[in-house]
């Protein structure tokens, strides 16, 4: 179902940037800053507020933003984020409103892929041996999460565009005996370029 979903909408954003006939395609490059947080509950109380793994790395990418308006487009980025022991493939499909002249805001809904997790899996592993639980730390850690994410550009020339941009977990990480207490939700901050063909 999360695949449908993806194919329509990237083949409505198609759609609609060849009748608008504004497609730009580029790639992506910059710094990342990673978390991710642990909270642990009980009856809805909060235990532990862990800020268990912050690491700054890198991400690059390719980009497509396709003009809706004079001011409004949306853009789509895949990329790839590595983060000491967190990486991820990000994919936000965002809108996009110039608020200035060459000054925009963004924001929407992004998907996130995992292929590296090692440092979430300590500290659960310390909170699991706490809990008394012997959870296979690889089956109880969703790979796919979805987040949202805002952030801001800057057109310096009609091909590069300096960009910030959060992005926020909505989705629990953790989906072990513990999911009732335990949430795991990722966090990242990126500050980077475009270069757009």
């Amino acid at each position: 179902m999360k695949r449908t979903f993806i194919y329509c909408l990237l083949i409505g954003m198609i759609c609609s940037g060849l009748s608008a006939q504004t497609l730009r395609l580029g790639a992506a490059a910059g710094l990342l800053n990673a978390n991710a947080n642990s909270d642990f509950s009980v009856v809805g109380v909060t235990i532990e507020d862990l800020d268990d793994v912050r690491n700054i790395g890198f991400y690059v990418g390719i980009v497509g933003d396709i003009g809706v308006s004079d001011h409004i487009s949306l853009q789509a980025e895949l990329n790839y984020g590595n983060a000491g022991d967190l990486a991820f493939f990000y994919l936000p499909i965002q809108a996009k409103y110039e608020v200035l002249p060459r000054l925009y805001v963004l924001a929407g809904p992004q998907i996130s892929l995992s292929s590296e997790v090692k440092g979430i899996k300590e500290v659960l592993r310390d909170i699991d041996d706490v809990a008394g639980n012997d959870a296979n730390l690889d089956s109880v850690l969703r790979t796919t999460g979805i987040d949202f994410s805002l952030g801001a550009g800057f057109e310096i020339t009609r091909s590069i565009t300096a960009q910030l941009r959060y992005s926020f977990e909505l989705t629990n990480r953790y989906n072990g005996p513990l999911k009732d207490s335990l949430k795991v939700r990722t966090a990242t901050i990126s500050v980077g370029a475009i270069y757009f063909l």
